[in-house]
């Protein structure tokens, strides 16, 4: 059924994150950041453009049933789709997590943090260990500790 729905650009699930719980500098004193997320294929909309409100729509109708009165809440709402995360990230088809997470391309299947050419690292979802923000973080904290000769314990302790 979520392969079904979310390919034909109805979203079935979503999370939930309030990142202003951790960052009050995130929204204005007062007020919280609500973040819904997704995932649909970029051919889920023959037109992002033309789709984005009612995908929203759909997405904080899903949101409000198990929020009651989120709505009438928000003051503000921005959606960024699969069309979104390409313009601004040139990432093929919005590809939000990299490679297709396959057996063959997750972990060692994802591109080696140190490149042929010497002095070039790889960091990011593309590389290993491999696609969301956790992965892109390791990476990069990995790819500093091959830089710097550092451990990766020591870069993250305060100075």
């Amino acid at each position: 059924a979520h392969a079904r729905s979310g390919a034909s650009g109805h979203p079935d699930w979503l999370t939930v994150t309030v990142p202003t719980l951790l960052d009050t500098g995130l929204a204005p004193r007062g007020t919280d950041a609500f973040v819904l997320t997704t995932l649909l294929p970029y051919a889920a909309a023959p037109s992002w453009r033309a789709s984005k409100d009612e995908i929203t729509e759909r997405l904080l109708a899903r949101a409000e049933g198990a929020v009651p009165g989120l709505r009438a809440t928000l003051s503000f709402v921005e959606a960024g789709t699969p069309r979104t995360l390409e313009r601004y990230t040139r990432n093929h088809e919005g590809a939000a997590y990299g490679w297709e997470h396959s057996p063959e391309q997750v972990g060692l299947g994802r591109l080696p943090l140190r490149s042929p050419v010497a002095g070039l690292f790889l960091a990011g979802h593309w590389s290993r260990p491999g696609g969301g923000v956790y992965g892109a973080v390791k990476s990069g904290i990995e790819v500093a500790s091959l830089i710097t000769q550092r451990e990766p314990a020591r870069l993250l302790a305060s100075p």
